[in-house]
């Protein structure tokens, strides 16, 4: 999510809950080159895992934290993938962010859990993520239902949007994408818990 940590060099747990449903988003897309977009890049797992996967894509990345688009530029070094993903600093809850050319796949792991539940967080958690990786104002919806509100624009024909949810959220996200997205769906983790919500428009 936003704002993280350098990553090592497989991705965290929480990022890999993204890939199954990713790949069938990929399996139905158009020839490529696809235009990828990944909301809180961080530390840069996920576009970086694409722009591997998929070398002819145009993958983008957002974060709204120079730090954190600092580590993922030298993630992609690292990986000797310097220039196969544009990082951009932009704050996906600002309405002006949204005026792009549309995307095949738009996803994200954004910050999703509430304030009203940090006293129930592991202390090693909060501790050592960034806060804006973890919390969303309020009731830990805002990301989604920007999402809802202005995903469906920056999709192209038939484009998906895949969101990575807490366990909890299941109910709420997929009311949320009904509103604005078709075939929407919940896909659930290797632990059986409720973790992806997907899109289409």
């Amino acid at each position: 999510a936003s704002d993280a940590a350098p990553a090592s060099d497989a991705a965290p747990a929480a990022d890999a809950a993204l890939a199954p449903p990713a790949d069938a988003a990929l399996a139905d897309a158009p020839p490529a080159p696809l235009r990828i977009l990944d909301i809180g890049t961080g530390s840069g797992c996920i576009a970086l895992a694409l722009a591997k996967r998929l070398p002819a894509a145009d993958v983008t990345a957002w974060d709204a934290s120079a730090a954190a688009l600092a580590v993922a530029a030298q993630n992609a070094e690292r990986l000797g993938l310097a220039g196969r993903v544009r990082f951009e600093r932009k704050d996906a809850l600002a309405a002006a962010s949204w005026a792009v050319e549309p995307f095949d796949l738009i996803l994200s792991n954004p910050p999703y859990i509430a304030e009203a539940e940090r006293a129930s967080l592991p202390a090693s958690v909060v501790k050592y993520e960034p806060e804006t990786a973890l919390f969303a104002p309020g009731h830990g919806l805002l990301f989604y239902e920007t999402f809802a509100a202005r995903a469906p624009a920056a999709l192209k024909a038939g484009g998906m949007l895949l969101v990575e949810i807490g366990a909890t959220q299941g109910v709420a996200v997929t009311a949320l994408f009904a509103r604005t997205l078709r075939e929407v769906a919940l896909v659930k983790d290797y632990a059986k818990l409720d973790r992806v919500v997907t899109g289409r428009v």
